[in-house]
């Protein structure tokens, strides 16, 4: 009654306090986010480890449980789940709603560090990575060719596209889905190995010591000062033929090339991406948990017409998926 009261005998006042209520109300709309979800901070950390070649039963013996040994103790985990197959291990550890996620990272990554002394040294390093909130890509972008194969489209999705659409304001990352990247194969001979005495180990070891880049320390004058560093001397096939991978009993050199070839190809298909029943490669632009993802989208377009102009011939750049549209 005292509000029904105080409008009619105070009817200055009520119209004041409902201005300003209207005009909260306004500024208040213009400032509200437009998301299907609400903006919630995931709890969530995931650790993924690779190791190529393992067997699930190794994985799981020798790093999710190594790994997951060292996680349980730490304060504020609700749970801890895996996920093993061969040659890859995730863990994802889930916090309790309102705790410190900032901190649980610390934690979790402390924790992997120091099982890290205990994986297999050909194992790698256990990567631990937080949900940042923002899910799944809203828009899928489609790379196609009819002048480049696979390994060509995602050398230029990667050199091109990806830093293009990272750009744009809102976008948190950009995943390329059915790419087929080149790699540096080493091809064993087993009989040509036995003649000359070398095993694999002496091959893997002498990859691993030779193809690095080292620090060479600091040169400096009164006015600069330059980093200098030992670069690599293998960067092509040729190069790697002549790497020593043995010395026989007479002091006589085994190079990588008396006992395996060296050449560049593509990585093996695993995995390949289709749509309308043609090989494509994906572009899905992840949108930030505090973005507009209209906005992202509608820039996103933007951008793909813009590039049009400008892209390679034959190539095909669309918008093959978004979710802002219902």
């Amino acid at each position: 009654m005292w509000l029904s009261d105080m409008s009619v005998k105070r009817p200055v006042v009520a119209i004041v306090l409902s201005l300003l209520l209207c005009v909260f109300g306004a500024v208040s709309f213009s400032k509200l986010a437009v998301r299907e979800m609400p903006d919630v901070e995931s709890p969530v950390v995931t650790v993924m480890t690779r190791y190529d070649g393992a067997a699930a039963s190794i994985m799981e013996s020798q790093i999710t449980s190594v790994i997951e040994d060292q996680i349980t103790g730490i304060s504020g985990i609700d749970e801890v789940t895996s996920v093993t197959r061969n040659g890859m291990s995730r863990i994802t550890v889930t916090f309790d709603l309102g705790w410190d996620l900032t901190e649980g990272v610390s934690d979790i990554r402390d924790a992997v560090a120091t099982a890290q002394r205990s994986l297999p040294d050909e194992a790698d390093d256990p990567i631990v990575s937080k949900d940042n909130g923002s899910g799944e890509p809203s828009v899928y972008i489609n790379l196609n060719s009819t002048a480049m194969d696979r390994t060509q489209l995602t050398d230029y999705a990667q050199r091109v596209l990806e830093d293009r659409f990272s750009l744009i304001s809102g976008v948190s990352s950009v995943d390329l889905s059915g790419g087929l990247y080149q790699v540096m194969y080493v091809k064993l001979f087993p009989d040509l190995m036995a003649g000359r005495a070398v095993t694999t180990s002496d091959i893997v070891d002498a990859l691993k010591t030779e193809n690095v880049e080292n620090p060479g320390g600091e040169v400096r004058n009164d006015t600069t000062v330059m980093s200098v560093r030992t670069a690599r001397l293998y960067a092509q096939p040729q190069d790697f033929e002549y790497l020593i991978v043995r010395t026989t009993s007479d002091g006589s050199p085994v190079y990588l090339r008396d006992v395996a070839q060296v050449y560049v190809g593509a990585e093996n298909e695993s995995s390949s991406f289709k749509s309308n029943g043609i090989v494509n490669l994906s572009l899905g632009v992840v949108t930030q948990s505090d973005a507009n993802p209209l906005d992202v989208a509608s820039a996103v377009r933007a951008e793909v017409d813009k590039m049009q102009a400008f892209l390679p011939e034959g190539m095909s750049l669309t918008v093959d998926y978004d979710s802002t549209v219902f």
